[in-house]
């Protein structure tokens, strides 16, 4: 897939396939059709999960803003978000991964965020693969970051 030409029919599609379980990594959210998909799979029953930075190094106040309103809508919609930062450290790294897994049998890998500027502007790329060995594996990182070098959000003063 290629940015802006059809990554975001593509991962629209991509997300609308999960019918159990839907684990995103994105550096930069604040893309409402992408966002809405992440919505819709919690709507539909499926365990949504994402990580993203609490804060964008090097953003503006208005993409960090964004970022903040993102991430609490998220959460409040029952997307179990991951963040990591604001500190950071080589056993804390900030995310700046692009990935998805859906339902453990097919992945996204790429540079594709679900910002506005990701989909509409840039020269983004991504693949999408049902090739078991890179989902497994894919999967076996998200899984080692969600536990061990993200926080639950909210929750960063608990």
């Amino acid at each position: 897939m290629i940015s802006p030409v059809n990554s975001a029919d593509r991962l629209v599609r991509l997300y609308q396939k999960a019918e159990r379980t839907l684990d995103v990594y994105t550096e930069q959210l604040g893309n409402l059709t992408l966002e809405s998909e992440l919505f819709a799979a919690v709507k539909r029953g499926v365990r949504v999960r994402l990580i993203s930075p609490v804060q964008v190094n090097g953003a503006t106040p208005e993409m960090q803003q964004l970022q903040t309103d993102s991430l609490q809508a998220l959460a409040a919609a029952g997307v179990d978000v991951h963040v990591s930062g604001p500190e950071e450290s080589a056993q804390l790294p900030y995310m700046h991964a692009r990935a998805a897994v859906v339902d453990g049998k097919i992945s996204y890998l790429g540079s594709i965020s679900l910002s506005p500027n990701s989909i509409t502007f840039n020269r983004e790329m991504g693949l999408i693969s049902h090739q078991p060995l890179l989902v497994r594996r894919l999967e076996a990182q998200f899984e080692s970051d969600f536990r061990l070098r993200t926080k639950s959000y909210p929750g960063l003063g608990d």
